[in-house]
């Protein structure tokens, strides 16, 4: 009863803040309209067939090789990030689904106005869904002649609140729907970063609440321009508009001057920035020259989706290059991913895998770790099936002795949670990039990784996620059948969670509220929104 109660309760303040939203959105000055975002048809031309060989171009030639250099802390994380602004001679293109305005997002904000003063030309493309936060500073940053800003896909309401966002999001749902979720930060087209991770202190272990397990690619050669490719194509899409032509704020020499100001006392007060990242441009040219022996090179292709041809249509090119890919496993197929919410034909094609005597291994969040427990709720409904079907399933535990690897010192985060896509088959096939294993990112989001041909490659990234695979830091989850344990309720059997402290069928949480939202969302039909 007592769940009941506070799920009743729950479900009250949801109605009561959509109603307030409603409200709100109704008084809001009148909306800046746009045109319609479906309205011009283009051409999305890719070297690569998505349903041919995924390492040959439709030319016949072999995927080129490139070079790769694994991030596997924040703080590296950070410091490359930082590394290759600094030394951009010509141009800095970078793409993301979310910025945040804190000290890390600042201070890398920074640094690429800094570039742009010495004369980099600058590209930022943002998808629009969290950018209200940013929204003055990106317009007074575009009053620079070296920086041009876009946003993917935007809301036609007030750029800098969310009340005519909300009333929005409801009533046009099938444009909104559509995000760009990809991550890329590119430097003179010759050097690019693709992988997980966002800007914000949470992807680089200085988290308020949680700490994020990403990963990331510095990579140099041919698929820089496959990655400048894909950008391009996006930055000249119809889904992307400038910013400066979605707001009625002016801009002047004097706000831009007061903007850099702003940005370096946020730095400078920070209580802890400069004990991990220096806050001024620095010669980086040693890292970088003792990064080039330890890159591993090899055959490489961007996969990326194409922006969608019109609202509604999924953009698919990604998933159709991976399944097939999966198809063609003969050992092993290695996933990790923080949500995962199984399409229709998942488990059939999971079972055929292992049935052939693949062993298929998933590493994604417990209930505990995970960020968002809604999406927690739609994975939750095909665990057991997962497990039925042969899948070898580690949930990672939050507060793992591996947090301290991945945590700065300036992290008040209580606990750490999984955030990398990363996929090994066989352990030769490599993709690292933005896409989770849920609908949302299959069907509505656009994404993009690399995928690589390297033997060495893989090795690397199994060796840097056999920590997340030991108990210490992972329950083993098996379903367990009466026959196999005695103890279970007929007549169906009961998870089981599996860790170096012993086994529990109780699912590790935060405890009962969460619970209680979980109970709440799982008797949604929200999978195809997860």
């Amino acid at each position: 009863m007592l769940n009941l109660k506070n799920a009743i309760h729950i479900s009250v303040n949801a109605i009561v803040t959509i109603f307030m939203l409603l409200v709100l959105a109704s008084c809001a000055s009148k909306l800046k309209v746009i045109d319609d975002l479906s309205a011009t048809a283009f051409d999305c031309i890719q070297d690569y067939a998505p349903e041919a060989d995924p390492m040959v171009r439709k030319t016949g030639k072999p995927a080129p090789e490139s070079s790769f250099l694994t991030i596997n802390d924040g703080k590296s994380a950070l410091e490359w990030r930082l590394a290759i602004v600094d030394s951009a001679r010509h141009t800095l293109d970078i793409q993301y689904f979310l910025w945040k305005t804190d000290e890390t997002g600042t201070l890398l904000l920074g640094r690429v106005l800094n570039a742009a003063n010495r004369g980099v030309r600058v590209r930022i493309l943002m998808d629009d869904f969290d950018s209200a936060r940013w929204n003055k500073g990106a317009v007074i940053l575009t009053s620079h002649p070296n920086i041009e800003i876009r946003v993917f896909n935007p809301f036609k309401a007030n750029r800098s609140g969310w009340a005519g966002r909300g009333l929005e999001m409801m009533t046009q749902m099938d444009r909104l729907n559509h995000r760009m979720h990809n991550k890329l930060l590119m430097v003179d087209n010759k050097a690019a970063i693709v992988g997980g991770r966002n800007i914000g202190n949470e992807y680089f272990g200085a988290g308020k609440s949680l700490d994020y397990r990403d990963y990331d690619l510095l990579t140099v050669g041919p698929v820089v321009e496959e990655l400048s490719s894909s950008f391009n194509l996006f930055w000249d899409s119809v889904w992307s508009y400038r910013i400066s032509d979605l707001s009625k704020k002016e801009n002047d020499e004097k706000k831009l001057d007061d903007l850099e100001k702003r940005l370096d006392e946020i730095v400078q007060n920070s209580k802890w920035l400069d004990q991990e990242f220096a806050f001024s441009p620095v010669d980086w040219s040693d890292r970088i020259t003792r990064a080039k022996q330890k890159m591993i090179t090899a055959p490489a292709r961007a996969v990326y989706d194409c922006p969608p041809p019109e609202v509604g249509e999924f953009p698919v090119q990604t998933i159709i290059t991976l399944n097939k890919l999966a198809e063609q496993a003969k050992e092993e197929v290695f996933m990790i991913s923080p949500y995962m919410v199984p399409l229709e034909g998942f488990h059939e094609a999971i079972k055929k895998t292992t049935d052939r005597g693949v062993a298929v291994r998933i590493l994604t969040n417990s209930l505990a770790a995970a960020d968002h427990t809604i999406a927690f709720s739609g994975y939750k409904r095909h665990r057991i099936q997962l497990l039925e079907n042969g899948v070898i399933l580690h949930e990672i535990r939050p507060q793992g002795p591996m947090w301290e690897t991945f945590r700065l010192n300036a992290s008040t985060a209580k606990h750490i949670s999984l955030h990398a896509k990363i996929g090994v088959i066989d352990r030769r096939w490599v993709y690292v990039g933005s896409l989770n294993l849920d609908p949302r990112a299959i069907h509505w989001n656009t994404e993009l990784g690399i995928l690589i041909d390297s033997d060495d490659l893989a090795s690397r990234i199994l060796s840097d996620f056999e920590m997340d695979l030991s108990p210490e830091n992972s329950w083993k989850v098996e379903w367990r059948l009466p026959r196999e344990d005695p103890s279970s309720p007929p007549p169906g059997g009961r998870l089981v969670w599996i860790s170096d402290e012993g086994e529990t069928t109780k699912e590790p949480s935060k405890g009962i509220f969460q619970k209680i939202n979980l109970w709440f969302f799982s008797i949604l039909p929200l999978d195809e929104q997860l």
